[in-house]
């Protein structure tokens, strides 16, 4: 355990500390593409937990998913709102450019996982695939980012005047979205207890001035309130369980951006993961899975987790320019028709 909080704070490295001043640019695509990288390798953690003797080995990151996807949401939220703040005619072939990046790479490494599949059980057929594609345990996100993009693009067409009504969309969206999943799939708690991180995104944009006036008038109180509510939750687990969740991890989005603000990292790996970590997250249960299956088995826990870091970082790193080149071919020929 000791091991992977130090791997953890090592990738954190280089770390510039503000002791009387106030890191101005904590929301910042280079700060936010290093979050992304660093939580990216706590999914990984955390999907290893749950697969190996009860996490004893990674016991600390067992409930650590939920808290990286809600990261992931809030800067998809942020980036989504400062965009249509800052940018004009962000509106126009907004589906195309921003649900490309997304499901090209999800649809090309979906034939991945068949064939992977498929080779390790004979049996598997194309339903068993369409069932995973839809409801696995990595595709959720996915498939709410994708639902939640298109809500948005309805919601910027319906406000052009008034901007910041996209706050209502978006809880319209979550509403909306948290009724659905619930009423299909009542146990599968993480369809639905991190997608109101967007909304906050979304608020954080819209009001960012105000919230950093906020923030550093009140820092330690607002960092105090937020580590106490976040750390109650896990405390109280699984009691709470839905109610819960949805409080701790907005507490915790609060307490890394007020952490943020006081603390920036320069670390040159996370952005190299940052730039890879949608790939990592999709790739990854690749290997959590076929390390653990009918023709290889990796009965030592610590093996196994290296292997699958390994393993998600090296084809993540080697798919993700293949990506990026059939992205931008084919956002070309869409947009110039």
């Amino acid at each position: 355990m000791d091991i992977l909080i130090l791997f953890l704070l090592f990738l954190l490295y280089p770390i510039q500390v503000y002791k009387s001043e106030y890191h101005s640019e904590y929301l910042s695509l280079e700060t936010g593409k290093r979050m992304r990288g660093f939580f990216a390798i706590v999914v990984i953690l955390h999907h290893i937990a749950n697969v190996t003797e009860s996490g004893k080995l990674f016991r600390l990151f067992t409930y650590a998913g939920v808290y990286a996807v809600a990261v992931f949401f809030f800067y998809s939220g942020y980036g989504l709102q400062k965009s249509f703040l800052t940018k004009e005619n962000y509106a126009r072939h907004f589906l195309i450019k921003r649900l490309s990046p997304i499901l090209i790479p999800y649809l090309l490494i979906s034939v991945i996982y068949y064939i992977v599949w498929k080779v390790d059980d004979s049996t598997f057929s194309v339903h068993d695939f369409f069932n995973i594609f839809i409801s696995g345990s990595n595709s959720w996100y996915v498939l709410c980012i994708v639902c939640f993009y298109v809500f948005f693009y309805i919601t910027m067409l319906i406000c052009r005047e008034k901007r910041s009504n996209t706050i209502i969309g978006a809880c319209v969206f979550e509403i909306s979205w948290l009724v659905m999943r619930y009423a299909l799939s009542p146990r599968k708690v993480w369809w639905f207890n991190t997608p109101h991180i967007l909304i906050l995104g979304i608020i954080w944009a819209v009001y960012e001035k105000q919230i950093i006036r906020f923030q550093k008038s009140r820092y330690w109180i607002i960092l105090c309130t937020a580590g106490i509510l976040f750390m109650a939750e896990t405390a109280l687990r699984p009691k709470t369980q839905i109610a819960g969740t949805i409080i701790s991890t907005t507490a915790f989005v609060i307490l890394l951006n007020q952490i943020l603000l006081k603390i920036n990292t320069k670390s040159k790996i996370l952005l190299f993961l940052g730039d890879i970590s949608y790939e990592i997250y999709i790739l990854h249960g690749i290997f959590i899975s076929i390390l653990r299956r009918t023709h290889i088995q990796i009965a030592n826990d610590f093996l196994y987790a290296v292997l699958v870091f390994a393993g998600s970082i090296f084809t993540a790193w080697l798919f993700h320019p293949l990506f990026k080149k059939i992205t931008k071919s084919f956002l070309q020929l869409k947009v110039k028709s």
